[in-house]
This record gives structure tokens, sequence and C-alpha cells, in this order.
């Protein structure tokens, strides 16, 4: 069975606060900037960033996925601190061996409120 389409999901739980943040996919291999946003910044037209305005979910989707695809790749949160994580992807004989990765991401919120 050969891979068409794999995905790599990132949802990013909020806690009911609306968030203005950029997800960039890495990866590690080549230390290799994929995507940031929705746009990308390789010039393999197989990868691709996936996200609906409004929705809290991300996705690095890799068509027509190869062996040499292999290895790690980094979703980086653009949150304060930022937040970063990993995924490992093992394609073996043009078969992945974790097709979709989900990976959910919850942080928390501190208000800053400054006295005069």
């Amino acid at each position: 069975m050969k891979i068409r389409k794999l995905r790599i999901d990132i949802t990013m739980e909020k806690g009911g606060h609306k968030l203005h943040t950029i997800v960039s996919w890495v990866r590690h291999r080549d230390i290799h900037l994929l995507t940031v946003g929705r746009y990308t910044y390789t010039s393999d037209q197989r990868f691709e960033a996936m996200h609906s305005p409004h929705a809290e979910d991300w996705t690095l989707r890799i068509r027509y996925a190869q062996r040499k695809d292999s290895g790690t790749y980094e979703c980086q949160i653009s949150t304060t601190p930022p937040i970063g994580h990993s995924v490992y992807l093992n394609i073996v004989d043009g078969v992945c061996m974790n097709a979709s990765v989900n990976v959910n991401v919850s942080y928390n919120f501190k208000e800053n409120v400054e006295g005069n």
C-alpha cells in the first residue's frame, strides 16, 4: 500500500481564550523550515500546512511520502514563551508506520495586570 497523503495534526487547547498564534513546521534532518502559518517555505511542493480560520487545528500534509521523509518534525507555536513539540515519522517501503500523528498541545494563560 503506497501512501498518497500523510498528515501530522496538532490541536491547540486554549481554554476559551482567543489566540493569535502562528504555527511553524521544521524538519530536523536538515533543520529545514517547511512552513510558517499557511505559507510554504520549501521548494518541495509535497509539503503543505493546512489551517482553517478560527479553528484550533493545524496540519502538516506530505503528499507521496517517501522513505527519505522519515525523521523528526517539530511543530513550533508562537506563544510566549514559545512551545515546540516533536514527532518522529517512520516510513518503511512506502508505508508509514504512523500515518496520522495527532498532537494535542494545551497551555495555560496568566493575566498580566499592572497597577497604577
